[in-house]
């Protein structure tokens, strides 16, 4: 019997619990207006972007510091040069080397 006693007490306390649960839930989302969901959902979308940016400048930095290290390998050179920016400021990237594109006439043109 006491067993049983006290599985209706947990179960009891446990059903208790979750509706005081939803009841919380509930009066902070009618607290919370449209207006308030949106500047929050906008300030998460905020960060990330800001995140994403941050990684992909890294990812750049370090693509070029690859290169630069590849190309010192190929012609034998031990030249090093880091390309981190000292300042916070982000910066339009443009590619530093020169791509080829083969025009028609079997010739080569550079351009940036």
């Amino acid at each position: 019997m006491k067993r049983l006693f006290w599985m209706g007490v947990g179960a009891a306390a446990g059903a208790s619990g979750t509706i005081w649960a939803q009841r919380k839930v509930r009066d902070r989302i009618d607290d919370l207006g449209a207006e308030q969901v949106v500047s929050a959902a906008g300030r998460g979308a905020r960060t990330v972007g800001r995140t994403v940016r941050a990684a992909v400048s890294e990812g750049r930095v370090g693509m070029a510091e690859r290169e630069i290290e590849l190309k010192g390998r190929l012609l034998g050179t031990e030249a090093t040069l880091d390309v981190r920016r000292t300042d916070p400021a982000p910066a339009q990237h443009r590619s530093s080397s020169s791509q080829l594109h083969a025009t028609g006439s079997g010739s080569r043109r550079r351009t940036r």
